[in-house]
C-alpha cells in the first residue's frame, strides 16, 4: 500500500497511524545523547534526591557536632579554670615551701647553738668533778689531821693530869687547835655548799625544757645574762635598786615558752638544794622584772631537792611552781 505524503499534516498523520514509523523517524533525526536524555534527567533526580537525603544527614550531622563543639568549649573553659586553680595551688606549696625552708634553717642553727651549749657544759661538768675531786681529797687530808688532832689531844690531855699549869696551856692549844678546825669545817661547809648550788644550776640549766612542759609549754629557749643585761639597758630603771638589777642580771635561769596557742610567755626560775623565802622572793621579783620590760606574761618558778615552810604556800596560790629535784640527780655516780 503506498501512502501519498503531500504536506505536513499527511506526515504527521502517517507517524501517528504507523509508532514504527515515529520511532524509526527519531532514531533518524536526534543523536544519540538526545535519545538517552530523559533516562539522564531521571536517573540525576534520583541522584539529586539521593543528595537531598544525605544532605539532611549531614545536616544532623553538623548539628551534633556544633553540640559537641559546644560542649567541648565548655569542658576547655572548665580545664583553663581548674589549670588556674592548680597554678594558684602550686604558688601556694611553692610560698609554704620557701617558709618552711626557712623554718629548717632557723631549726639547723638553734641546733648548732645547742651543739655549742652542751659542750660548754660538757666542759664545765668536767671542771666540776675537778673541783669535787679537789675537795674530796682536801676532806680526806683534813680527816687525817682531825685524827692526828685527837691524838695529839688525847696525849695532851693524859699530860695536863698532871698540873693545873700545864691543863691551862692544854686547854688553849686545843681551843686554838679547836677554832682552826672549825673554820676549816666551815670553809669546807661553805665549798661543799658551792658545789651543791652549782650543781643544783647545771640541772635546771639541762631540764629547762622538763620544767617548761610541767607548766603547760614549750621551751623556745632560754635567755643569757646578757639578754638580761640587754633587757635592763632598754628600759627605764632609774627607779629599781641597783643590788636589784645586780641580782635579776644573775637570775639562774630565764626562759622563753609557748603555750599550745604559740603565744609567748617568760618564766624566771631560781633553784637553791633548799629553795627557802629568799629564793621564792627573787623569783616573784624577777617575773614581775621581765613583765614589766617586755610587755609579756611573766611566771615564777623554783627548783631544788627540797623547800622550806614558805614555798607550799605560794604553790597552792599559783604564784609559783614548784620544780622538784630528785636527790639522786645531785649524788655522784
Amino acid at each position: 500500500m503506498t501512502t501519498t505524503v503531500n504536506n505536513i499534516d499527511d506526515l504527521l498523520r502517517i507517524i501517528d497511524d504507523n509508532p514504527q514509523y515515529a520511532e524509526a523517524l527519531r532514531t533518524r533525526l536526534l543523536t544519540r545523547e538526545l535519545l538517552e536524555l530523559p533516562q539522564t534527567v531521571a536517573d540525576m533526580a534520583q541522584v539529586v534526591a539521593d543528595m537531598g537525603v544525605r544532605l539532611s544527614d549531614l545536616e544532623r550531622v553538623v548539628a551534633d557536632l556544633a553540640q559537641r563543639l559546644g560542649q567541648l568549649e565548655q569542658v576547655v573553659a572548665d580545664l583553663a579554670q581548674r589549670l588556674t586553680q592548680l597554678e594558684q595551688v602550686v604558688a601556694d606549696l611553692a610560698q609554704r615551701l620557701g617558709q618552711l625552708e626557712q623554718v629548717v634553717a632557723d631549726l639547723a642553727q638553734r641546733l648548732g647553738q645547742l651543739e655549742q651549749v652542751v659542750a660548754d657544759l660538757a666542759q664545765r661538768l668536767t671542771q666540776l668533778e675537778q673541783t669535787v675531786a679537789d675537795l674530796a681529797q682536801v676532806v680526806a687530808e683534813l680527816i687525817v689531821e682531825f685524827r692526828e688532832f685527837v691524838r695529839v689531844t688525847n696525849e695532851r690531855l693524859a699530860a695536863l693530869e698532871h698540873g693545873q699549869q700545864e691543863l691551862l696551856e692544854g686547854q688553849q692549844i686545843l681551843r686554838v687547835d679547836l677554832d682552826r678546825t672549825v673554820a676549816r669545817l666551815d670553809r669546807l661547809q661553805d665549798d661543799v655548799g658551792w658545789i651543791k648550788g652549782r650543781i643544783i644550776y647545771d640541772i635546771v640549766q639541762k631540764d629547762a625544757g622538763m620544767i617548761a612542759r610541767e607548766m603547760g609549754f614549750e621551751l623556745v629557749d632560754t635567755l643569757a645574762r646578757a639578754d638580761l643585761m640587754d633587757m635592763t639597758r632598754a628600759n627605764d630603771t632609774s627607779d629599781l635598786a641597783r643590788g636589784d638589777l645586780l641580782s635579776f642580771h644573775r637570775a639562774d635561769l630565764v626562759m622563753r615558752a609557748a603555750d599550745y596557742d604559740g603565744r609567748i610567755h617568760y618564766i624566771a626560775v631560781e633553784a637553791s638544794f633548799t629553795v627557802n623565802g629568799r629564793d621564792s622572793r627573787r623569783a616573784l621579783r624577777n617575773a614581775e622584772y621581765i613583765a614589766r620590760f617586755t610587755g609579756l606574761p611573766a611566771l615564777s618558778a623554783v627548783a631544788g631537792v627540797r623547800s622550806d615552810y614558805d614555798i607550799p604556800p605560794l604553790v597552792e596560790t599559783g604564784r609559783l611552781h614548784w620544780y622538784e629535784i630528785p636527790s639522786e640527780d645531785v649524788e655522784s655516780e
